[in-house]
């Protein structure tokens, strides 16, 4: 069933947040409860930011025409639009690997 209310029969309800208490919580305390809860997982790990890299979106790209084998097409594909964009960083670090100092 769908009720219907209206802004002012909104306004005089009593929600069932206990707004007190959690003006209380200290954020150690509200630190624990995020870890504690199993619905809240880590967005990102310590792992994930030391893998992270910066992306600075290309201020010019030139069409061309390649051949790629159909697998890597495949692969990179099986994620969804953009796969054309990750291709170009995959190279991208192949380039910036291949240019570091001492190479």
């Amino acid at each position: 069933m769908i009720m219907r209310y209206t802004r002012e029969q909104l306004s005089q309800m009593k929600g069932l947040t206990d707004w007190d208490r959690l003006e209380k919580l200290t954020d150690e305390e509200i630190e624990k409860a995020i870890a504690e809860d199993p619905d809240s997982p880590p967005i990102f790990t310590d792992e994930d930011w030391a893998r992270a890299t910066v992306f600075v979106p290309p201020s010019q790209r030139r069409m061309v025409t390649m051949r790629i084998d159909e697998d890597v097409i495949t692969w990179f594909s099986q994620f969804g639009r953009g796969y054309q964009s990750r291709i170009n960083e995959v190279l991208k670090a192949y380039v910036a690997a291949q240019t570091k100092p001492g190479r």
